[in-house]
């Protein structure tokens, strides 16, 4: 469970997710649950490296230089709202080797006049 803090008004939803398997490992899929309680389950077997990202209302998968792979869903209107959120992300593993995952997620705060 990540916790998010966004300080700045509500905006779309943007995200990068990266997978770290052990060597010779895969990840069976990735379990992801938004705030509102939306979860997307991708049923697919990632690679050490590869990204899932939500950017533009567009779910894909892409390689270790983010480069798109597949797509997974077009899904509009997912908000980061201002305040606290919680995004949960959780990697189908059946191995005794864990799996790492990085979130990173981007927010656009005001301009500064300069």
């Amino acid at each position: 469970m990540y916790q998010l803090k966004n300080e700045f008004e509500s905006q779309p939803l943007e995200f990068a997710i990266r997978i770290h398997t052990p060597k010779g490992e895969q990840a069976n899929g990735v379990k992801i649950t938004l705030q509102n309680g939306k979860q997307f389950l991708i049923d697919r077997k990632f690679s050490d490296g590869e990204f899932i990202i939500f950017k533009g209302n567009s779910l894909y998968v892409a390689d270790r230089f983010r480069k798109k792979r597949e797509e997974i869903l077009n899904e509009r209107n997912l908000m980061l709202p201002n305040g606290q959120s919680d995004i949960a992300v959780a990697a189908l593993h059946e191995g005794s080797e864990k799996i790492k995952i990085d979130l990173v997620v981007n927010s656009i705060g005001k301009g500064e006049k300069i």
